[in-house]
C-alpha cells in the first residue's frame, strides 16, 4: 500500500535557517524528527505543530538554505512562501556580536535589517548605498514584549552557564561576507550606532517577504 501523507494545516510560521546546526537545534527544541520531513519540488521542509494553552496550535514549517548568504536565503524564502503561504516568516540564525557586553546565547531582535554591501566603486573610493528593511509591526510588538521570565529556554547555553540570555532589540547588519577582521567590523558598526549584530541572510529573507504581491510578515532573530 502507498503510505498516507498527513494533511498539513495552514502554516502560521515559516522559519528559515542558513546552516545545519541551527536547523538541527530548532528540530531538537521543537521535537521534530526525520519523519516530519515534507518535500515540495526541489526543497525539503520539516513540519510540526505547537499546542497553545487555549486548545489551539501553531503550525510551523522549517527550512534550511543550501548555502550561506543572502542570495540562497532569498531563493529559499521565496520558494517557502510560494509552497506554504505562511502567515509570517522568521529568519533564525547565528550572528557576530559587535560589543564585548554581548555573550554567547544572547538574542538580538532585528529592529532594522541594514544591508551594507550595496554601493558604487569609484576611483575615489566606494560610495555606500545601504538598504534598510523594518520588521512587521505586529511581530515586532509581540517580540519586544516577550516576558523575561516565565518560560524555559529549550537548550543549554553555549557558554556553559545558567544565566538567562539577554533579549536585545537592535539593528542587524546583513551582507555577503564572513567577517573575521576587527577593523572591518568596527568600521561597519561606525556606520550605524545601533548595530548589535552582523550576519548574512536577513536581508535576503526580508526582500523575499517584502517584494511579494501581498507582502508577508517578517522578523529576523
Amino acid at each position: 500500500p502507498i503510505p498516507t501523507i498527513p494533511t498539513i494545516p495552514p502554516i502560521d510560521f515559516a522559519i528559515i535557517s542558513a546552516i545545519a546546526p541551527v536547523r538541527q537545534a530548532l528540530c531538537t527544541a521543537l521535537n521534530i524528527t526525520d519523519n516530519d520531513r515534507r518535500r515540495k519540488d526541489n526543497r525539503t521542509y520539516w513540519h510540526t505543530t505547537i499546542p497553545l494553552p487555549n486548545g489551539q496550535h501553531y503550525s510551523l514549517i522549517l527550512a534550511q538554505a543550501p548555502d550561506m548568504a543572502n542570495v540562497d536565503a532569498a531563493l529559499l524564502a521565496a520558494d517557502t512562501l510560494n509552497h506554504w503561504q505562511p502567515h509570517a516568516i522568521l529568519m533564525v540564525g547565528i550572528a557576530a556580536a559587535t560589543s564585548r557586553h554581548q555573550t554567547l546565547g544572547d538574542i538580538i531582535l532585528g529592529k532594522d535589517i541594514y544591508y551594507y554591501d550595496r554601493g558604487k566603486v569609484t576611483s575615489d573610493g566606494t560610495l555606500p548605498e545601504p538598504v534598510m528593511y523594518r520588521p512587521d509591526a505586529t511581530l515586532w510588538d509581540r517580540a519586544i514584549n516577550t516576558p523575561k521570565t516565565g518560560f524555559d529556554i529549550q537548550a543549554t547555553r553555549p557558554d556553559g552557564t545558567d544565566t538567562f540570555p539577554t533579549i536585545t532589540p537592535g539593528v542587524i547588519a546583513s551582507g555577503e561576507k564572513v567577517i573575521a577582521n576587527a577593523d572591518f567590523r568596527d568600521a561597519l558598526v561606525a556606520q550605524h550606532r545601533k548595530i548589535k549584530a552582523i550576519e548574512m541572510e536577513g536581508y535576503g529573507v526580508h526582500a523575499a517577504a517584502h517584494q511579494r504581491h501581498e507582502p508577508t510578515r517578517c522578523l529576523v532573530i
